[in-house]
């Protein structure tokens, strides 16, 4: 067969070689064994995720803080007596109080099963007192120890540490409450 003599067959016998699709029957049934979609969309993703969040928004919030004291950041005035060996008394205490509290907060919330806490190593090193945001902060404080605005931001990281591991422990007690057995357990302890 010569090409011509071929397109002319084709033509000629085009609906032999067209085949129809399943009938709609088929397509229905499809469609009723396929799971439904749910509508939370961004939602529902947030609430599996809510750790992650919570931990994001403390980090986008220390890096703000961080952002508004170099860009505000002012020398002391020459009339300013500073003393630029040893950070304020008062920051010394609050440190040693805070430092605390995380440390407290952060083995209470070591005693949960990895599993169910629901965090990952990244989140989990986030979490630890001397992360990327308070190594920033020090190296800050060394370079400017009279500057208060480092030493209210340092109090400031300390408080949000704070308050974000009350949050993330009160949401592991309400989901995993302890039973009786294991708090007369942690008592002896």
């Amino acid at each position: 067969m010569e090409e011509n003599e071929f397109e002319g067959f084709v033509r000629h016998h085009r609906y032999s070689f067209e085949e129809r699709g399943p009938s709609a029957k088929v397509w229905e049934a499809l469609e009723k064994e396929l799971p439904k979609k749910s509508s939370g969309g961004i939602v529902r993703s947030l609430q599996r995720h809510w750790l992650k969040v919570a931990v994001m928004l403390v980090l986008l919030i220390n890096v703000g803080v961080l952002v508004k004291m170099f860009v505000l950041n002012k020398p002391a005035q020459p009339g300013t007596a500073v003393t630029l060996s040893n950070p304020a008394p008062s920051t010394e205490d609050a440190q040693v109080y805070y430092t605390s509290r995380i440390e407290q907060k952060l083995q209470a919330i070591r005693q949960f099963p990895p599993d169910q806490t629901g965090l990952d190593s990244a989140a989990l090193a986030e979490l630890q007192l001397r992360n990327s945001t308070y190594d920033a902060l020090q190296k800050e404080l060394k370079a400017n120890p009279g500057n208060e605005r480092i030493h209210a931001a340092l109090i400031q990281y300390y408080q949000m540490k704070v308050e974000l591991l009350d949050k993330i422990l009160d949401e592991l007690q309400e989901k995993h409450p302890r039973t009786q057995k294991q708090l007369n357990y942690e008592r002896t302890i």
